[in-house]
């Protein structure tokens, strides 16, 4: 686990600032797309997999149950299987960013009217149509390859002068936020979707060194 531990990039809290701030002058998707890693936790698969049904506005909560995936078989397939863990999972989001993804779910509904029937969306098992959160600008209606959000990043990145960093990192800074505001482990291992607490506690432990010692401290109270 030492070779994972080293190699865990994250924007500190000083860095995801300036990347909130950065991102502000792009395209609302976008905007939508990096802050679903960042603020929420989600990984590439969940965030292109979120349709409109999965999104609660009253309480500020997401149901993660599907990942986009390419089919095991037909490899040029696109298909809505389960999450990584195998679980389905219910995330909380900041009730500011919220507003953001209701503007973007207005926008997706405007796109599909405009479209007609250049809208071409995926179906589920029974057959209907499948509103996604986010969608492709080339293929109407039709969800977004998961890699094509690494792409974006990198390409977004460079033209906003951000700290270099993976599209998959996001997902670790909001972890590493979290910790470093005192977050127990218990509840990053639900937010991201580990399968165990284990996981969370060998990804990220060695990022609360200095929580234990401030911690163990406390006793030099009654020494």
């Amino acid at each position: 686990m030492e070779s994972r531990k080293k190699d865990l990039h994250f924007y500190d809290a000083g860095q995801i600032a300036q990347m909130l701030e950065a991102i502000n002058s792009l395209n609302l998707k976008y905007r939508i797309i990096y802050k679903l890693a960042c603020l929420v936790g989600l990984r590439e698969s969940e965030i292109v997999a979120i349709s409109l049904e999965k999104i609660n506005f009253v309480n500020n909560i997401i149901l993660i149950d599907r990942a986009l995936k390419y089919d095991t078989e037909e490899k040029s397939k696109l298909v809505l299987g389960t999450p990584k863990s195998k679980k389905s999972r219910i995330v909380n989001v900041p009730e500011k960013f919220m507003l953001e993804i209701k503007e973007q779910v207005n926008e997706q509904k405007k796109m599909k009217i405009r479209s007609g029937d250049a809208w071409k969306p995926m179906k589920d098992d029974d057959g209907n149509d499948i509103d996604f959160l986010i969608t492709s600008q080339r293929h109407l209606g039709f969800p977004i390859v998961p890699s094509a959000l690494s792409t974006s990043w990198k390409r977004h990145l460079k033209k906003l002068e951000l700290p270099e960093i993976n599209f998959h990192a996001l997902r670790h800074s909001c972890a590493s936020y979290l910790l470093s505001n005192k977050a127990n482990f218990k509840i990053i291992q639900e937010q991201l979707g580990h399968s165990d607490v284990g996981l969370t506690l060998n990804t990220y432990s060695h990022l609360t060194k200095e929580d234990k010692q401030d911690a163990i401290e406390l006793f030099n109270k009654i020494l």
